[in-house]
């Protein structure tokens, strides 16, 4: 079965990690502080906190910033909201096709100087609300380390997800980037469990992180390059959307759309064929947090699969995804 997202671990990893056992530090230490370093310079950005996973990080960051609404996505993975945060969560519709957040809509949700809005960058695309006076800003990055234009100056920080299925991956960590020293000091304090959580990252989970950076633009770009290969394979299939392909995509996630009547059997059909896939999202509301049913986020969550996309994909592999695609009977 080719899966829809699959981790490279080679030995240089397993060597880093060792080193790192043998080292003395097995908690929060030297590694760590070395993979924040490393982080910082490949983002281009000053101040960086690694903790123990991308959830842990969005609960720091919106932990930090003081709010009483947050406005999240209709379309995201449930952590987004980070309901254990004290704070209002306003759910904002997404465009149909790309599952992006509205920016209209979620613009109308924000209630001034108390609000902050959560910009996901859903399957790695950046998300297109516009910076605005009065509102303030998050970046939800996980699957975008790497995009163009991120982590934004103008957003107050930005997190990182290195669960398996990401761009690289410690295991499993997180990290929040901002430019913003004061506010990097806050969250570096928050993930002490004497004052809010234990969020720490362990020196083997950023042993490892630090030598998945090494491969990081490479990978990155070896994604794209399957993406743009995808486009040119799966063209041609009136039943099928395929995402635009835009400068600066992090490609995370290859999500393709189909008619909401044909998914689960075109489902089937790929898992006949030895192909995985998987849905990314079903709407907000059904990660148990309730609120609206929205018609962009409804029409997405409807129609999009996400077909086998990473780094280490063969030529043979993405070969097979096409062929059992185009292989199936509408």
């Amino acid at each position: 079965m080719i899966p829809y997202a699959q981790h490279s671990i080679d030995d240089d990893d397993v060597e880093a990690v060792a080193d790192a056992m043998r080292s003395g530090h097995l908690a929060q230490g030297p590694a760590c502080e070395r993979f924040e370093r490393e982080l910082g310079r490949y983002l281009d950005v000053p101040h960086v906190v690694a903790v123990s996973s991308g959830t842990t990080a969005l609960e720091i960051m919106l932990a930090s910033i003081p709010h009483r609404v947050r406005v999240v996505p209709a379309i995201t993975f449930a952590a987004s909201a980070a309901r254990s945060v004290p704070g209002e969560v306003r759910i904002a519709d997404v465009d149909p096709v790309t599952g992006l957040m509205d920016a209209e809509h979620a613009l109308s949700l924000a209630s001034g100087a108390d609000s902050v809005i959560v910009l996901v960058h859903l399957g790695g695309r950046r998300a297109p609300v516009p910076d605005a006076d009065g509102i303030r800003m998050v970046d939800d990055a996980c699957h975008a380390l790497g995009g163009d234009g991120l982590p934004r100056k103008k957003s107050l920080a930005t997190v990182y997800s290195f669960h398996p299925a990401k761009h690289i991956t410690t295991g499993e960590g997180g990290a929040i980037v901002t430019y913003s020293r004061d506010r990097a000091d806050a969250m570096r304090a928050a993930r002490d469990p004497r004052k809010y959580t234990n969020g720490r990252m362990s020196e083997l989970h950023a042993a490892l992180g630090l030598s998945q950076l090494k491969k990081a633009a490479g990978w990155l770009e070896r994604r794209r390059a399957l993406a743009l290969a995808y486009d040119v394979g799966l063209a041609g299939l009136d039943w099928l959307r395929r995402p635009e392909i835009v400068d600066g995509h992090a490609w995370h996630l290859y999500a393709v759309h189909v008619p909401a009547t044909l998914r689960e059997r075109l489902r089937e059909h790929l898992t006949s064929r030895g192909v995985g896939t998987q849905v990314h999202y079903k709407q907000l509301r059904d990660f148990f947090i309730g609120g609206p049913d929205l018609p962009g986020a409804r029409a997405y969550a409807a129609s999009t699969l996400s077909l086998p996309l990473f780094p280490t994909m063969t030529a043979y592999e993405h070969e097979h995804v096409i062929d059992a695609v185009r292989s199936f009977a509408p």
